[in-house]
């Protein structure tokens, strides 16, 4: 945000919680100085700003054998190539990492169950025009995982209809 406007959360909203254990609104103060403030009323049905990362469920079975720690890294090595690769030119990548906002980040990780299926979500977000990465690990050159640079949900989310969370 430019122009001295700053977001903050409410006392009461507590960044360890579950998201079910969260009231379903939350308030912010928008300061523009220091004897002028605004409350404003948000509730969860507004559009927040989600990253989506996608990994290779197959990997921790036959021929490959990964252990789950490595397919998470995979994750998040794609999680963090989109978010510096996009945060100079892309203002929700900013808003979604900036230190205030930083404890109410929604990340969402799906599973795919191999490579083709991620390569056909990867070509279904470019053909969308949605920011992301797609990890190739070295030296192996496997397709791993992807991920979104941070967007809207509505928008997001139509490119994901069949896959899993990760469990």
């Amino acid at each position: 945000m430019s122009g001295g406007l700053r977001l903050r959360p409410c006392a009461w909203l507590v960044p360890w919680t579950t998201c079910w254990q969260r009231p379903r609104t939350k308030c912010i103060n928008l300061s523009r100085g220091a004897h002028n403030s605004i409350r404003v009323k948000m509730n969860s049905d507004d559009d927040p700003l989600v990253q989506y990362i996608v990994v290779r469920r197959d990997l921790l079975h036959e021929p490959y054998n990964w252990p789950v720690g490595a397919l998470i890294a995979q994750g998040v090595h794609a999680a963090v190539a989109a978010v510096w690769r996009f945060r100079d030119r892309n203002p929700l990548v900013q808003r979604y990492c900036e230190q205030e906002d930083g404890t109410q980040m929604r990340t969402l990780v799906l599973e795919a169950p191999n490579e083709a299926t991620l390569q056909e979500v990867a070509q279904k977000l470019t053909q969308a025009q949605i920011e992301h990465v797609t990890w190739i690990e070295q030296p192996e050159a496997l397709c791993t995982a992807l991920a979104t640079a941070p967007g809207p949900r509505s928008r997001l989310r139509t490119c994901f209809p069949k896959l899993r969370l990760f469990r």
